[in-house]
């Protein structure tokens, strides 16, 4: 002992030091793997070619904001600047009053939450192209229910109670999904914490874990995006939680069912979660699985599943369902609904895009596979071998986890028909939430001894690839930039092609940029020529621009393609009808009756191509068919009826108008012709009896007071005829001077 200092034995303050170093010492395959990473992020920001869409975010974004993150993501690779972000972040503790009092744990979740939901909607997305935002938004505000019947209710019943009372505070489809979206967003937060206490309650190994379910491109779908998979995406991350908890402490199962039952309602596709249910339930009835039967058993039941989806396909099986619903494994007959089929380069090369989008932190997964030196002997916290490491992780759930990301990225695999971001990105972005915390796992069995370091690398992910994506999407032109290059450029489909392209169609319609709408709408036709919902689009497009020559071509080919087309065939009979083609529209328009006799919307039409052609007879059947159906067409038979009178075919615009009449329609205007009809027929007083019924229900309408006293008069009643001739004046009517000088001249100009 010297200078009144300790030094403890020399074998201990060795170990202590040796150990220390070793927990700052950057393992290289790490350092490796996040170079290759950065690398990867500069190459789309230098070529124009953007079929790296998975790390693309960096090319849409400003420069200043690229020049701040490349500098970070640089110094990351600098030992000291990894060290001087670990002892920074080992200063960051939470106030003992915020940790150790109920009072103060409801203050930090209150701040938490507030602090999340202010960023959650401040970034939120300003396009909705990823997915189908724009046309969900759109069937919101109609009674139209999707593949997910229960998502849709939940969305279509808030925006319906916050925008139909009185007090309506006429909130927009875009703001109530955004608002679920921010609030599914809080529940993933409050399951993600909690599933990562359960892992571990050690400070480095929390932090660890919770940054690699930050760094997910799932994230995204909590910044105010438009479409139903915000709460399904909750519901993943609450069953993984249930999962775990089920596999290490065999909490009640019925939790475990209800939350698989949730997910599954809010989307079918939660099925890949079905295996890792059946899994949690045999180890906690028979034990782990050995490693290598747990493998064999996979690895045979993806073959034999293969296999006979490959059968099916083959076959044309469930009517060509497996043919035309999954991915086809090899090459073969082309099909617009998928790009390429499973076995093939582009399937990786894409799947991997997908992948390290949604899920970037997996590119790591790769290090903690590698067989380590000391793998033979874990060590502890005090230097032993032969023990498990404190805190080490439980291997039931490892496999249970494992299980979960196998058969969800399996399902993306053979569900995803058009690879990319036209739609399925955001649908099977959830599996990132098991995949990202396999991966930590992993890498914690790999690297125990350097947490920190860890987090360092998946907290510089977070800043290199998450924030970028939640930026580029915030900005709508930037966003818009980046959707139309990957239409333009990316290995689409023909119909993820055409989709792209009829979404910014819909999109700039929205907008009012007629030019760009129609630019779209034409390219969409052109991309996916199978799909005839895209050659009525661009048929509808040139009819509204007056080209109806063109317009009728693309009618008739889509009929051609799709009989039962009515829309089509309805649009075409209208458009036939104003161009003067009677008889053609009738053609058209009868057939839309013949094939459908409840399809109201043509009536119209034929109803008036029947009334100009004399057959008054056939819009009679279609006025009464209409009523039997529900619909009143009152107002229009009496429209109609009013332009047969107006070019002098008073028989039939009587025949029209009485129809509406003995069938309880009390229309003044109605009324009023028909009285008018049946004095210019001579037919007084039936005429008398339709005014002063009209007068009745209609006390204060002037053209029927001066009516009333013309029908007097040419009765011959010149009181009744003064009478209604002041009643009218009362009303503010000028009473033309002729029949007033009649009147006049009729009793001795003295009026009563």
């Amino acid at each position: 002992m010297r200078g009144g200092s300790i030094n403890g034995p020399p074998l201990l303050v060795e170990r202590a030091t040796v150990e220390m170093k070793e927990q700052q010492r950057t393992p290289a395959p790490l350092l490796i793997i996040y170079t290759i990473f950065l690398l990867l992020h500069l190459i789309p920001l230098l070529r124009e070619d953007p079929k790296l869409w998975g790390l693309d975010q960096w090319r849409y974004i400003a420069i200043p904001a690229v020049a701040i993150i490349l500098v970070f993501a640089l110094l990351v690779l600098l030992p000291g600047f990894r060290s001087v972000l670990v002892r920074v972040a080992g200063r960051i503790k939470v106030p003992n009053a915020l940790r150790r009092t109920r009072e103060g744990k409801i203050f930090g979740i209150c701040i938490t939450g507030v602090a999340a939901t202010t960023l959650f909607w401040l970034l939120r997305s300003e396009t909705h192209f990823l997915g189908d935002g724009y046309v969900w938004a759109d069937h919101m505000q109609r009674d139209v229910i999707f593949n997910e019947p229960v998502t849709s209710w939940l969305y279509r019943g808030l925006f319906m109670l916050l925008n139909s009372s009185p007090q309506s505070f006429s909130i927009s489809p875009i703001n109530v999904a955004a608002a679920i979206s921010v609030l599914s967003g809080l529940v993933f937060l409050v399951f993600a914490h909690k599933t990562v206490r359960l892992i571990t309650k050690d400070t480095d190994r929390t932090t660890l874990i919770l940054l690699a379910l930050l760094s997910t491109g799932t994230m995204l779908l909590f910044f105010g995006y438009v479409e139903p998979y915000p709460p399904f995406a909750a519901s993943v991350m609450a069953f993984i939680f249930i999962g775990i908890k089920y596999s290490k402490s065999g909490t009640s199962a019925v939790m475990a069912v209800a939350a698989f039952t949730v997910a599954i309602l809010l989307h079918p596709s939660a099925v890949a979660l079905l295996p890792g249910l059946i899994v949690i339930f045999l180890v906690r009835k028979y034990g782990a699985i050995p490693s290598k039967k747990y493998y064999t058993y996979v690895l045979l039941a993806i073959v034999i599943g293969l296999g006979a989806l490959w059968t099916l396909q083959h076959l044309r099986a469930a009517g060509g369902f497996f043919y035309e619903k999954f991915v086809p494994l090899f090459p073969g007959p082309q099909r617009n609904r998928i790009a390429y089929p499973l076995f093939s380069l582009k399937t990786l090369f894409d799947s991997f895009n997908e992948l390290v989008l949604v899920c970037p932190v997996a590119v790591f997964i790769f290090t903690g596979l590698m067989r380590s030196k000391t793998s033979r002997g874990s060590v502890t916290r005090s230097g032993s071998r032969g023990k498990e490491p404190r805190d080490s992780i439980n291997k039931n759930t490892l496999v249970f986890l494992k299980t979960v990301t196998i058969f969800y990225v399996l399902e993306f695999l053979l569900l995803n028909k058009n690879i990319g971001v036209s739609r399925d990105w955001d649908l099977f972005s959830a599996m990132a939430i098991p995949l990202a915390l396999l991966t930590v796992l992993i890498l914690l069995e790999r690297y125990a001894r350097v947490p920190n370091i860890l987090s360092v690398f998946v907290f510089a992910v977070i800043v290199v690839h998450t924030v970028p994506w939640i930026m580029l999407n915030a900005d709508e032109e930037r966003s818009r930039t980046r959707f139309i290059d990957l239409v333009d450029n990316g290995f689409w489909s023909d119909y993820a092609r055409g989709y792209g392209y009829s979404s910014l169609g819909f999109y700039f319609k929205q907008r009012g940029d007629t030019q760009r709408m129609n630019a779209y709408t034409r390219a969409a036709s052109e991309a996916d020529p199978g799909n005839i919902r895209y050659t009525y689009n661009l048929a509808t497009t040139y009819a509204g621009l007056g080209r109806n020559s063109e317009a009728v071509a693309l009618y008739r080919r889509v009929i051609d393609r799709d009989p039962d087309y009515t829309e089509a065939r309805n649009n075409l009979g209208v458009l036939l009808w104003k161009m003067g083609k009677l008889d053609l529209a009738e053609k058209e328009l009868s057939e839309i009756v013949r094939l459908d006799s409840t399809y109201i919307m043509c009536f119209e039409p034929l109803a008036s191509i029947y009334a100009w052609k004399g057959q008054i007879g056939n819009t009679i059947t279609l006025y009464r068919k209409a009523r039997d159906l529900g619909y009143d067409l009152s107002s229009y038979i009496t429209e109609l009826g009013t332009q047969l009178y107006g070019e002098g075919r008073i028989d039939e615009s009587w025949t029209l108008f009485y129809e509406v009449y003995r069938n309880g329609n009390r229309d003044v205007a109605l009324m009023n012709n028909l009285g008018v009809i049946l004095c210019r027929q001579g037919r007084f007083e039936e005429a008398l009896g339709i005014f002063n019924s009209a007068a009745g229900a209609h006390p204060h309408n002037p053209d029927i007071q001066l009516n009333l006293a013309r029908t007097y008069y040419s009765i011959g009643d010149y009181q009744g005829a003064w009478r209604h001739v002041e009643a009218a004046k009362r009303l503010n009517v000028k009473v033309p001077e002729t029949f007033m000088n009649d009147l006049r001249k009729a009793t001795g100009q003295a009026a009563p």
